[in-house]
């Protein structure tokens, strides 16, 4: 496992780690909630959604482009599921929570992966327990902060629609992103990676990709 870590493209987040994040953000939610089970029952839930989403982010980790979106979605299914039936909220706050949980572990694994490949190419970071360290302190930060927020807006329903508007809309530019990538490898029977760096790099005035 340490050394698809230590050999991954520095672009691609290790899938088990992405999964790790999904399931710690997810169980914010179920611990500010009242819940439909009791503590045995979601014990089990929750480590068996641990379990099927690291299995399935890491045996779709080579999947062709056409799937990728299905590999997604599918964990954050898991995750609403585990709400929905461990939690008494309504289905509109569910799914509110479930994406809450998504975009805050994307940027949890993120986060914490850049500055593990900016320490390991920069000053090269190997030993397991200086990458291990950072792994959890960063994942323990982010919680920290989500928890704290959680805390502070008690009153989810509040802002539950304004974060479905926005959801809504990153869903469109992610569409129209992939059309673009078709489009791309259409025309120009490129590879996806190409077309999706020549894509990012059209739209910003920086990108550390485009050379």
């Amino acid at each position: 496992m340490i050394g698809e870590v230590l050999t991954d493209d520095y672009q691609n987040i290790p899938r088990y780690y992405t999964a790790l994040a999904e399931w710690i953000c997810c169980m914010l939610p179920c611990f500010f909630y009242p819940r439909k089970v009791g503590k045995a029952r979601f014990a089990i839930a929750a480590l068996c959604t641990l379990i099927l989403m690291t299995v399935w982010l890491v045996w779709t980790g080579d999947v062709p482009i056409q799937v990728w979106l299905l590999c997604v979605l599918l964990p954050v299914g898991m995750m609403f599921c585990l709400l929905y039936f461990t939690i008494d909220i309504s289905e509109k706050m569910v799914l509110y929570c479930c994406m809450k949980a998504f975009l805050s572990a994307e940027f949890m694994a993120s986060l914490e992966w850049q500055l593990d490949c900016f320490g390991f190419f920069t000053w090269g970071w190997t030993q397991v327990w200086i990458r291990g360290g950072l792994l959890i302190l960063i994942y323990a930060l982010v919680f920290f902060v989500s928890w704290s927020c959680y805390r502070k807006y008690e009153n989810q329903e509040e802002i539950s629609n304004f974060f479905l508007i926005f959801a809504r809309f990153h869903a469109g530019r992610i569409a129209a992103f992939f059309q673009r990538c078709r489009e791309c490898q259409n025309n120009n029977g490129s590879n996806y990676k190409y077309c999706s760096d020549q894509i990012r790099c059209s739209e910003a005035d920086f990108h550390p990709y485009c050379g």
